[in-house]
């Protein structure tokens, strides 16, 4: 019988929640998957993996920028991902660059994405003028 995305994410997740799984689970969730034709699903159990843990209190968070962030804005992301996820007891923060994005950041969580970048800001305001003029 084929177990469920859901029961993979939870096991993977388990072995992941307090402390980093050892390559040999890794190759051996890896094999499974490629074994029962579910390579594909990957993405979707890593999605679930990532829901699995901040239930159980670790939030990851990547952080997109242009630029490297201070330690201080670091300090105030997590801040924020606090007030979001009270019961987190670990917030686990991934920078990634991306010369792309302008001004600003993006926050992506396991249920939620924050973009403060100034495109997105100037998008929303070419919306609203836009609609208040009928256009």
């Amino acid at each position: 019988m084929k177990a469920s995305r859901i029961k993979i994410a939870q096991v993977v997740g388990e072995a992941c929640t307090n402390q980093s799984p050892n390559p040999k689970f890794i190759k051996e969730v890896a094999a499974y998957l490629l074994i029962t034709k579910r390579e594909k699903e990957l993405s979707s159990i890593m999605r679930d993996v990532i829901i699995y843990r901040a239930e159980r209190g670790v939030v990851e968070a990547n952080v997109i920028s242009a630029f490297p962030i201070s330690e201080k804005v670091k300090t105030d992301i997590k801040l924020k991902i606090k007030k979001l996820y009270p019961r987190a007891k670990a917030i686990v923060m991934t920078d990634q660059i991306n010369k792309s994005v302008v001004s600003g950041i993006k926050v992506e969580l396991p249920n939620k994405f924050i973009d403060l970048t100034v495109e997105t800001k100037l998008n929303r305001f070419k919306q609203l003028t836009t609609q208040g003029k009928g256009y």
